[in-house]
């Protein structure tokens, strides 16, 4: 049905986490709408599905697999109980260099020892800038708030998957299953996509 158009969406909006991932806010904000672009995604299929013998086809692509289970409740959680907010972890990397300058015939090495020398003066290399990464994780204590309705089994397995990942990746690789499921359903002719 619109199930193709949700998947561009879901697309759009993970290229934005990466573009933007050192704005906090604009990525949780992206994050939030991808997590319901991509339910919707799953909401198109379940309607186009219902009622048919092909139904069982779905809840058991949805049953076997942990990354549908967990984006599919973690969406419910986002939008029902509270906003998903990832922990931030931020690497700064510095490349190391080697400077001499040489003045009048004397240098001093990176180390700080002088050395004499009779080269003309050299000019100190401009330093590279830094680099930094920034590393989202899912907040363990998410699922926590919801035993009434997700069982301990499903905390168990979210946990799992949140000390496996960092949000983008986990999100790169739901994308990817997700698209293989609608296309999938595509080319068995179940779903119209």
């Amino acid at each position: 049905m619109h199930e193709k158009i949700k998947l561009l969406e879901a697309e759009y909006l993970l290229n934005q986490m990466i573009a933007l991932q050192s704005d906090y806010f604009k990525f949780t904000f992206n994050l939030s709408a991808f997590l319901s672009a991509t339910r919707s995604v799953l909401y198109f299929m379940r309607e186009e599905l219902q009622g048919s013998k092909n139904q069982t086809w779905l809840d058991n692509k949805m049953n076997g697999s942990d990354i549908l289970k967990f984006f599919k409740n973690t969406r419910d959680l986002n939008i029902h109980i509270r906003p998903c907010r990832p922990a931030k972890d931020v690497r700064v990397m510095v490349p190391v260099t080697t400077l001499t300058t040489t003045l009048n015939g004397v240098a001093i090495s990176s180390s700080g020892q002088i050395v004499y020398t009779t080269q003309p003066p050299i000019s100190p290399t401009e330093i590279p800038q830094a680099e930094s990464f920034h590393n989202y994780r899912f907040d363990e204590a998410f699922f926590d708030q919801t035993s009434v309705k997700y069982t301990n089994d499903d905390k168990i397995l979210c946990k799992r998957l949140f000390r496996q990942y960092d949000v983008l990746t986990f999100c790169s690789e739901y994308f990817k299953e997700l698209t293989a499921v609608v296309d999938e359903g595509i080319l068995k002719k179940y779903i119209s996509g």
